[in-house]
């Protein structure tokens, strides 16, 4: 079965657009976000921690000269943390609209495209809050089911501004010190 590259997308033999997602692990589960959004995959590095932020805020890094904020997906989603979780732990840095935030995951493990028809878009989720931002659920044959993601929903808008805000703020709280 031959398949051809566009962009973000590929195309099936039989013509079907495949929308691609860079694929992870928070622990056993198996999660997607639409590879669109990222920006890039940077391994574990120090991150600055921010007093009075959210319990799921890690803090902020420098990435070239550049402050993003960094959350822990895995704190965020209400998902255990058990010792022996992060494989190869590392910070996918993505980006909504003119906003970039890095999300701390246990292992990045593939980029995988789908058709529509290997996406469950209409699944019965009690918790009215996992419905907003599960936007399907991806069944591959013989793989796991993969939950696919809206980060920017996973993250309202309230949170990102406070988030973006307070790391503003502590850069520049740094530069005058640094003056």
């Amino acid at each position: 079965m031959s398949e051809k590259k566009i962009g973000l997308h590929e195309l099936s033999a039989k013509g079907a657009r495949k929308n691609k997602h860079l694929i992870f692990s928070l622990g056993e589960l198996k999660f997607g976000i639409p590879l669109s959004q990222v920006k890039e995959i940077i391994g574990m590095m120090n991150i600055t921690a921010i007093p009075d932020a959210p319990s799921f805020f890690r803090g902020i890094i420098n990435l070239r000269g550049r402050v993003i904020s960094v959350v822990d997906l895995k704190s965020k989603l209400s998902l255990a943390k058990k010792s022996t979780d992060s494989k190869r732990p590392c910070v996918v840095i993505c980006e909504f609209g003119n906003m970039v935030l890095g999300s701390v995951v246990d292992d990045v493990l593939e980029v995988e495209g789908y058709d529509e028809a290997e996406i469950e878009r209409s699944i019965d989720i009690q918790d009215c809050m996992s419905r907003e931002y599960i936007t399907g659920v991806a069944k591959s044959h013989g793989k796991d089911m993969t939950l696919l993601l809206d980060l920017g929903k996973v993250l309202k808008v309230e949170e990102l501004a406070y988030v973006t805000q307070q790391a503003q703020e502590q850069k520049e709280h740094k530069e005058e010190k640094a003056a």
